[in-house]
């Protein structure tokens, strides 16, 4: 009786941490090296978990407690069928962001496509209320691209959000099939 709990004063306070401590996410690609990694921690001896390119294969790899549990290759699903998914923009408002950051190192040999690059930057910068340090080079030798980024992600508001997003698209989509002619018609006249 007493370790049940013990359990669930525990898991309460894991609860509770996920409200009120953020994880920490981080990129980082580098087209010299061919690294693109993206790093998850929480609590950082509790969880770990690491995103990374390994023959051209994403890899996701998971650490609890500093100890592997789960390492694998990722696959894209096949056969979705008509499940009604969310959209991306659904699942950015329900994120909970903060101190989100990017330092971009680009050079490109053409100077109309470093314009260019530029300006969308700073204006997706804007848009997403990032804070964006960026150093294009003008004419390097080759055409490289280094991204340093990160942010904080609120885990417990995040998923409230997500769970009130998907409950939403539910309820849209009963609503829709119960307007449908599945259901029958009434003709007038």
């Amino acid at each position: 009786m007493y370790f049940l709990f013990f359990i669930l004063i525990v898991l309460a306070l894991f609860v509770l941490l996920m409200f009120y401590v953020p994880a920490d996410i981080k990129a980082k690609i580098n087209t010299d090296n061919n690294v693109y990694d993206v790093f998850v921690h929480w609590l950082s001896p509790v969880f770990k978990a690491k995103l990374e390119v390994e023959d051209y294969k994403p890899v996701l790899s998971i650490k609890l407690f500093d100890k592997q549990v789960y390492k694998k290759a990722i696959k894209p699903r096949k056969g979705q069928g008509r499940r009604k998914n969310l959209s991306v923009s659904d699942y950015y408002h329900a994120l909970v962001l903060s101190n989100s950051y990017v330092d971009a190192h680009y050079g490109l040999n053409n100077p109309f496509a470093l314009g260019i690059a530029s300006g969308i930057v700073g204006l997706i910068g804007s848009y997403f209320d990032i804070d964006i340090n960026q150093s294009p080079e003008l004419f390097p030798f080759s055409n490289y691209l280094i991204v340093n980024a990160g942010t904080q992600l609120n885990i417990g508001k995040s998923l409230v959000n997500l769970l009130r997003a998907y409950a939403a698209n539910k309820y849209a989509a009963i609503k829709k099939s119960m307007r449908s002619d599945e259901y029958g018609t009434v003709e007038y006249g």
